[in-house]
């Protein structure tokens, strides 16, 4: 029966199913989002440059429209929302994605500034640098390991608290390079701090924002938070702050605010996040 409805809905055009029932997918809500995002990555990318900055504040500006739309249509005249603003009732969720938010910008502009930095400072080929990455990446595996079995323990939001203030702390030591720095005390003992770290860190914040939400949320839940890393991390805002700066010291800074960001987010999850016991989340109403 399932395998009927699922085949009778891939047919449909502009469909989608709830096993059961059938529902319109929000082309609007998609086309509104995916335009906001993309102003919004071409404006930070292009802003860097004086030849298109012009070209760039009216894409930004088109951005924030865009994306004030989108959530007006959201609320307001959507039958079927991409995304159903009362998921962010959920307090585990809301509080999920800013964490997440403040380790994905500086994580995942990690490889980059490390690149930069290795190949353009310390004069390193492209495979030496390369290998440069091994430790954090060594340290994040270690880190994921454990991260099951201390959120089992401890539960999500101590040990989120745990992996993104031992990431800030990579990154704070990291913010010591300079034109001479040594590789081993300066880059890959900061660099499996911060990777253990956010190993430890992505678990359980996942679990958070998934294990309380309603059943049907559940994928949407997912999908956000996969979302805001991810999209978090394409934003090239560190590394237009670095470029912005000249010298070596721009690394330096750069680091420096990713450190600030991972302890924004540390303090996010301890006062935010939901503890492991009943007071995780109380569900909103789902008459809406």
């Amino acid at each position: 029966m399932k395998a009927e409805t699922t085949a009778s809905c891939i047919v449909g055009n502009a469909r989608e199913c709830r096993w059961g029932r059938e529902t319109r997918l929000d082309i609007a809500g998609a086309l509104l989002v995916t335009a906001g995002l993309a102003a919004l990555v071409h404006g930070i990318v292009a802003v860097r440059e004086p030849a298109t900055r012009t070209a760039a504040q009216a894409g930004l500006v088109a951005a924030v429209v865009l994306l004030v739309l989108f959530l007006t249509h959201q609320a307001r005249w959507a039958r079927e929302p991409l995304v159903p603003l009362r998921v962010f009732a959920y307090r585990s969720v809301t509080s999920a994605n800013v964490v997440v938010f403040c380790l994905g910008v500086a994580y995942l502009a990690s490889p980059v500034l490390l690149a930069l930095y290795l190949q353009q400072v310390l004069h390193y080929s492209a495979s030496r640098a390369g290998f440069g990455f091994l430790p954090s990446a060594f340290a994040v595996m270690i880190g994921a390991h454990l991260a099951g079995r201390l959120t089992s323990r401890w539960g999500a939001r101590r040990t989120a608290v745990l992996g993104t203030a031992v990431t800030a702390a990579g990154f704070l030591l990291l913010a010591r390079v300079g034109p001479d720095s040594a590789f081993l005390s300066d880059i890959a003992a900061p660099s499996l701090v911060f990777g253990l770290g956010a190993g430890l860190a992505f678990t359980p914040i996942t679990v958070c924002a998934t294990s309380v939400v309603d059943a049907s949320l559940t994928g949407l839940a997912s999908g956000l938070l996969n979302t805001t890393r991810h999209g978090a991390g394409r934003r090239p805002v560190l590394s237009t702050i670095a470029e912005a700066h000249g010298g070596v010291s721009r690394y330096a800074l750069a680091f420096a605010i990713s450190g600030a960001l991972v302890l924004v987010g540390t303090v996010t999850a301890l006062l935010w996040m939901p503890g492991s016991h009943g007071a995780s989340n109380t569900p909103p109403q789902q008459g809406s």
